[in-house]
C-alpha cells in the first residue's frame, strides 16, 4: 500500500505513521499541504490519501473536491480535530470516502485502516495483471518492470492490457481495434501498428509479437498467473 499524509500538524502526522506502519506494511509518503499533495498525486499514483482537514493552503475538504474533479483514482480520509456534525457532512459531500476524528482510539484507528486496506486490495486485484516481470495496474494506467514505473498513452495501455490478458492468443487487428475504438476499422488504417510501435519503444520487455497480415500476440506466461 501506498499512503500519502497532508499535513503540518506534527503531532498528527506521527500518530498516523506510527499507528499505519505498526499495522500493515506500506510506503508512507509525508506533504505540508494541500496543494502539494495534489500536485503529487497528478504524477505519482497512491492507494490512500489521508488529509489533515485543517492542512494549509488547500485544506481537506478543498482536496477532496479537487480529487473528484480530476478523477484521480485514490481513496481518501479526512483527520479531524473538529468533531461538528455539519463538518462531517461537509466532508461526505466532497465525495471522500472516510472520515476519521481525532480522538479516535488508537486501537480501533488501527483496525479501520487494516479494513480499508483489506477492501483495497480486494478490489485491486480485479485490476491488476502479472504478465512475466510486469505488473499492469489498471488503476493507473501504468505497467512496472523491477520497479521501473512506464506510463502509457490510454489508448496504448488498452491494447497493451488486452493482449496481456490472454498471453499466447493472436489478436486481430480488426479485433483490437474494434475493442479500443468502439467502431470498424477502416481497411488501410495503420493506427493499431502505431500505436504497437509506441508500446515497444515504451516498455522494452513488453514480449509483442507480430503476425504479419493478421495482428499481434504476447508470448506465453508460464511465471505468473492473470487476476482478471
Amino acid at each position: 500500500m501506498k499512503i500519502l499524509i497532508a499535513s503540518n500538524d506534527t503531532h498528527i502526522i506521527d500518530f498516523l505513521k506510527d499507528n499505519i506502519s505498526s499495522e500493515i506494511e506500506t510506503q508512507i509518503t509525508v506533504l505540508s499541504n494541500g496543494k502539494k499533495a495534489i500536485d503529487y498525486i497528478k504524477m505519482r499514483s497512491q492507494d490512500i490519501i489521508i488529509i489533515d482537514l485543517e492542512t494549509e493552503i488547500l485544506n481537506g475538504i478543498e482536496v477532496c473536491n479537487m480529487i473528484k474533479e480530476l478523477d484521480i483514482q485514490v481513496h481518501t480520509i479526512i483527520f479531524s480535530k473538529r468533531i461538528e456534525d455539519y463538518t462531517e457532512i461537509a466532508a461526505y459531500k466532497s465525495g471522500v470516502n472516510d472520515f476519521i476524528k481525532s480522538t479516535i482510539n488508537p486501537i480501533v484507528f488501527k483496525q479501520r485502516i487494516r479494513s480499508i486496506c483489506e477492501k483495497l486490495q480486494m478490489l485491486n486485484n480485479n485490476f491488476i495483471i502479472r504478465y512475466n516481470e510486469l505488473i499492469i495496474d489498471k488503476n493507473s494506467y501504468t505497467v512496472y518492470h523491477n520497479k521501473i514505473e512506464y506510463t502509457l498513452p490510454k489508448k496504448q495501455f488498452l491494447i497493451y492490457n488486452l493482449l496481456c490478458s490472454k498471453p499466447g492468443k493472436v489478436f486481430a487487428r480488426e479485433y483490437i481495434y474494434m475493442q479500443i475504438w468502439e467502431e470498424k476499422m477502416h481497411p488501410y488504417s495503420r493506427t493499431v501498428d502505431v500505436h504497437i510501435r509506441g508500446i515497444r519503444k515504451k516498455i522494452p520487455n513488453s514480449e509483442i509479437k507480430t503476425y504479419r497480415g493478421i495482428g499481434y500476440k504476447v508470448k506465453e506466461s508460464k511465471k505468473y498467473n492473470l487476476v482478471n
